[in-house]
């Protein structure tokens, strides 16, 4: 996104800082998606009572199941999207940007997914990524 961050200029430090602060977020994010998924394919969530790693996320991290599930499925496909898995690890896209290209992207097409993602805003790129789904 370009142009002027904010109403007053004197705010344009803060403003670059939240944005900074929001991609070292997404970061952290994608590395946890990550290393959930792989303690989900490991099993290692289990224990008395625990019915699922998202069950466990709920009870141990504090994540809602929604969450959890999403943050695991995110993770797992990953693995097979390095485009996204790379820009996810640096900030440049978030858990929503990241969530709505898994559901679309292959190996084939992940490159113009994540341009895609780059650019419009989480809202827009889930609705497209929504449209396309039900096209296909």
């Amino acid at each position: 996104m370009e142009g002027p961050l904010c109403n007053d200029p004197a705010d344009e430090p803060e403003a670059h800082a939240l944005c900074e602060l929001a991609a070292h977020i997404h970061a952290a994010t994608a590395e946890f998606s990550e290393r959930v998924a792989a303690f989900d394919l490991r099993n290692a969530w289990g224990g008395a009572g625990i019915r699922s790693c998202a069950h466990w996320l709920s009870i141990y991290a504090g994540f809602d199941f929604p969450t959890g599930r999403g943050l695991i499925a995110v993770g797992a496909a990953l693995g097979a999207l390095p485009l996204t898995r790379a820009a996810f690890r640096t900030g440049e896209l978030s858990l929503d940007k990241a969530r709505a290209l898994a559901s679309v992207a292959t190996a084939a097409d992940e490159e113009g997914w994540v341009e895609l993602g780059r650019e419009l805003t989480a809202g827009q790129l889930s609705r497209i990524c929504r449209l396309y789904r039900q096209a296909r």
